[in-house]
């Protein structure tokens, strides 16, 4: 004798999905940049993207050209989370390198800062880390994510704000260009969960 159990009406599955808030405003540039700091040296840019993102459209695209042997170009955006809960926290990204004609630097980073508001002062920084691929409208994408446990500053903190950022440099005479998409910082569960399927027989 077999025995199915089925969760979900029409379906003999169950879909369950676990989520905590993110606390970034905009993540996933659906239509503008809006909550974000853009900050632009040398030959560089800043756009939506509003036909790729992960899994769906709308991402922000950067585009570096390093056309100053002395001064190499860069794009750096951020945003500041001026209030959060107790730690742990987690935090992340999708990244998706479109193109790039040499060596290059990129990043996604949180700081742990001792100000309020993201102000001058002791500062703690994390990277995330590159995990699996993703699908995007374009083009593959990669999953970046980072944990950490507790308050990272001497002592235990506290921390007052935290900044996430990226940042993308292209060495000289280079052009590097690389999509952003559905940023994250919260407590665990923050992080873009699939869902979880059960088929029990």
């Amino acid at each position: 004798m077999l025995l199915r159990i089925a969760f979900v009406t029409l379906a003999a599955a169950v879909s369950i999905e676990a989520r905590a808030d993110n606390l970034l405003t905009n993540p996933d540039f659906r239509v503008d940049a809006a909550g974000w700091t853009i900050q632009i040296t040398g030959n560089a840019s800043a756009t939506v993207a509003t036909v790729d993102g992960s899994p769906d459209a709308g991402s922000l695209e950067l585009s570096v050209t390093g056309s100053d042997p002395f001064d190499p170009g860069s794009v750096t955006v951020n945003q500041c989370i001026p209030s959060f809960g107790p730690g742990p926290w987690v935090f992340g990204g999708r990244l998706r390198q479109v193109s790039s004609t040499g060596p290059f630097t990129q990043g996604l980073s949180v700081d742990f800062l001792a100000a309020p508001n993201c102000g001058v002062g002791l500062t703690r920084s994390t990277y995330a880390d590159p995990g699996a691929t993703v699908p995007g409208v374009q083009g593959d994408y990669v999953q970046y994510s980072g944990s950490v446990p507790t308050d990272p500053l001497p002592g235990g903190g506290p921390t007052r704000s935290v900044l996430i950022s990226y940042q993308l440099f292209s060495s000289f005479g280079t052009t590097t260009v690389f999509r952003l998409d559905k940023v994250y910082f919260g407590p665990p569960g923050t992080t873009p969960v699939e869902l979880i399927h059960y088929d029990v027989q």
